[in-house]
């Protein structure tokens, strides 16, 4: 019988971002009271028992924290993802970052750097993504309650097995699958911060269900970096990571679809975000289609980049 375990959804080694000067994390709940705890004490974003299941009334079998070693991996993944900048971190950038400020190109090819991910980071920051929003409680909340669909009550033990098959079924995918149609997009903060909440804008855990990676997701790594996945419809040539300094309008929609998929718990670094409505009114909310116009500007200018990017 394994030993009681308390599991974080949220590693400790990504909180480690979201930390003050002093290692205190701060989050906010749709009440908008505030916490603050030190991320090294391993006391956030933490389930007992959260990956491991019951296969006999009252004794815990079977373990699968160990899983999700990517979590090992978090600094050299997000240095990665740093070491790919969008266009404005050089002296040799500014003329072309003013014009594309001047010209109202922020959001277009012009203020991007393409990349072509290496096979091994490729996989990394796709099985990291994969497991944030496997274990998060928005995923973990759409799981257990898959046996209403039946007319049964909501299950605990059932949303874990869910859980547990998916994330070895992406893994799998991950590690061997084909990676043709997919890429990221990386967006830098520079004025304002990301938040973090306990649900993700995704259509890829429930596209798992094809035996295949497809789907569009918003992942904020660190307050200075969110990543977006998506799939394209038909192959394309290489790059297939873009980069750029996300503008403040950008940063606020993306921000407000993390409240809206998120239910009891934000956390933020620096200025306490504003609460809308949909964070207040404690649901886990979707977009339609997980889809808005955002992510379809971010899919246009990943998936149409007319150079040919640079080797990452």
């Amino acid at each position: 019988m394994a030993s009681s375990k308390k599991h974080h959804w949220w590693p400790v080694g990504l909180q480690s971002y979201w930390a003050d000067h002093k290692g205190v994390v701060k989050s906010i709940d749709p009440d908008g009271i505030v916490g603050c705890k030190k991320f090294h004490n391993r006391q956030i974003a933490k389930k007992r028992h959260g990956h491991t299941m019951r296969l006999k009334q009252g004794v815990w079998e079977m373990n699968f924290e160990p899983e999700f070693e990517i979590d090992g991996k978090v600094h050299s993944i997000v240095k990665k993802a740093f070491d790919l900048p969008a266009p404005g971190n050089h002296i040799s950038d500014w003329p072309r970052t003013i014009r594309s400020v001047f010209n109202g190109e922020m959001m277009s090819e012009a203020a991007c750097n393409y990349y072509t991910l290496d096979e091994t980071s490729h996989r990394d920051l796709l099985l990291l993504m994969i497991s944030l929003l496997t274990r998060s409680p928005a995923c973990r909340w759409r799981l257990e309650n898959i046996p209403k669909s039946y007319g049964l009550p909501a299950n605990e033990d059932i949303g874990k097995l869910n859980m547990y098959h998916r994330f070895l079924q992406a893994k799998a995918l991950c590690n061997n699958g084909l990676l043709s149609l997919q890429y990221f997009v990386a967006l830098h903060a520079k004025t304002k911060n990301f938040i973090f909440g306990d649900g993700f804008l995704d259509s890829v855990i429930p596209g798992l269900l094809s035996g295949s990676i497809t789907g569009r997701a918003y992942v904020p790594l660190t307050p200075n970096l969110c990543i977006y996945f998506s799939t394209a419809n038909r192959g394309r040539p290489q790059p297939n990571f873009a980069s750029l300094s996300a503008p403040n309008w950008v940063i606020d929609r993306i921000n407000q679809t993390t409240q809206a998929y998120s239910r009891d718990t934000l956390f933020f670094k620096g200025r306490k975000p504003k609460l809308s409505e949909t964070f207040t009114r404690r649901e886990y909310l979707q977009l339609k289609f997980h889809s808005d116009s955002l992510t379809s500007r971010l899919d246009a200018l990943a998936g149409n980049p007319s150079g040919g990017g640079n080797q990452a």
